[in-house]
């Protein structure tokens, strides 16, 4: 197999985790979607988030980034607030990297060239458009509220204005119509704009976004095929966009997911490998 480079890789792991979110796309309601207030939604969105201790999957992953394109699997374990596992390998093939992600730090395994990284969490902010941290990849991966920063104002429910959107509640921080003269830069909106679609009869999201306009970065995730685990829905297919220096797409579909099972996570550095500083 052709060598990746390491640093691809630290990117590609990271960007998996931001994906391996669940994704909700259901049929749109047959019918009409009654207004709601913000206060209203923000609270059946949160009673409806996905509640667990534990969290594992198996994943198919394709995955471009920029011109390079990559298929992979996954194995993914999660503990709640606590960490995030994940062992990546070619279709079929044998391990070639090991993730380990905490409140305050990531470690990467590269099993191809036989080195690691370990970082604090921080390092995560050079390879994603917005600012990323531990509780953010969680909610992502869990399919759950993200919020980018840690700001109490954010979760105000007057923050958010609510329209109906291809018979979806759209929760954002623009109006629609400002929100488009904004994108055709005709209005200069908040630097960083938050956009949630609910579907109105489970209230989960079905797309969420970030989009920072004085950069022109953002973050873009769509979420599809929920199925019940354990009597909780869960998606099994995302597609996480985002956009900073190039596009990077990800698309994964989930099998195997598993609720509050408890699972090891192992991660070992062979004695031989080489210490990459980051």
């Amino acid at each position: 197999m052709k060598s990746i480079n390491p640093s691809l890789f630290a990117c590609l792991a990271c960007l998996f985790l931001i994906s391996i979110g669940c994704r909700t796309q259901q049929k749109t309601a047959k019918t009409p979607v009654k207004k709601k207030n913000s206060s209203f939604l923000l609270q059946k969105l949160k009673n409806n988030e996905l509640d667990y201790k534990w969290l594992s999957a198996r994943a198919a992953t394709n995955t471009t980034i920029g011109d390079k394109k990559l298929q992979i699997t996954m194995k993914i374990r999660i503990r709640k607030d606590s960490a995030i596992w994940m062992s990546i390998s070619p279709a079929l093939g044998i391990e070639m990297a090991r993730v380990l992600i905490t409140q305050d730090s990531i470690k990467f395994l590269n099993r191809l060239e036989k080195n690691h990284i370990a970082s604090t969490i921080n390092y995560l902010d050079k390879l994603a458009p917005l600012g990323i941290n531990y509780k953010m990849l969680q909610s992502l991966i869990t399919g759950n509220n993200i919020v980018v920063q840690e700001e109490p104002e954010s979760e105000k429910p007057d923050k958010y204005k609510v329209e109906i959107d291809d018979g979806k509640y759209l929760l954002s921080t623009l109006k629609m119509k400002k929100y488009r003269k904004t994108v055709q830069g005709r209005k200069t909106g908040d630097v960083t704009v938050n956009r949630i679609w609910l579907q109105p009869k489970t209230f989960k999201i079905t797309r969420s976004e970030y989009r920072n306009f004085k950069s022109n970065k953002n973050i873009v995730a769509a979420y599809d095929q929920f199925e019940e685990v354990e009597g909780k829905l869960i998606a099994h297919l995302v597609e996480v966009v985002m956009q900073a220096d190039q596009l990077i797409t990800v698309t994964l579909s989930y099998s195997r997911v598993m609720l509050n099972k408890p699972l090891k996570m192992p991660y070992r550095i062979p004695s031989k490998y080489e210490t990459l500083n980051k």
